[in-house]
């Protein structure tokens, strides 16, 4: 409860008067489309918790918070998703159990055999995917602003053809 206080309080913290930012060690893991990049700071005894941004964002959503949550004893790893910052892309258009299943190999990676996992709007979703089908992987789960949509307008968006294809 205590590191989920502390990653709520930093992430309203930041909105309200930011941070400079401090250098995380930069990573890549392999992962089914390739690389996945990824930014870590604190020290490896910490608590650890595992950050995902909104897309069409990247890990840098939270280079002003890692410092903080690292000053506060907490690991963090912010992760590229698949397709986005460093991170290589899908082969075609993922789902959200596609891009949580994508988190293994980073888990993997540090030795996290559960981890406290946190996300911001669709990195919400994400998170909660990963809930869903691993839920032997995950400590603690942070949703901050998932994106809800009434049926009628979930429906109207999956219609659309992706913005970033012709």
């Amino acid at each position: 409860m205590k590191l989920l206080r502390a990653i709520v309080m930093v992430i309203v913290a930041y909105a309200i008067v930011g941070a400079a930012p401090a250098p995380a060690r930069r990573g890549y893991v392999d992962g089914r489309w390739g690389q996945i990049h990824y930014r870590v700071q604190g020290r490896a005894d910490q608590p650890t918790v595992i950050l995902l941004h909104k897309m069409v964002w990247s890990s840098l959503e939270f280079e002003h918070v890692q410092p903080i949550l690292a000053e506060m004893g907490v690991r963090s790893i912010a992760v590229d998703l698949p397709g986005y910052g460093l991170s290589d892309g899908p082969t075609s258009q993922p789902a959200a159990a596609d891009y949580a299943d994508a988190l293994l190999p980073v888990l993997d990676q540090f030795g996290l055999t559960r981890a406290n996992i946190a996300g911001i709007h669709t990195g919400a979703t994400i998170a909660v995917a990963f809930a869903d089908r691993h839920p032997d992987r995950v400590a603690k789960l942070v949703i901050a602003g998932p994106p809800l949509f009434d049926a009628k307008t979930l429906a109207a968006l999956l219609a659309q053809p992706p913005a970033d294809r012709g």
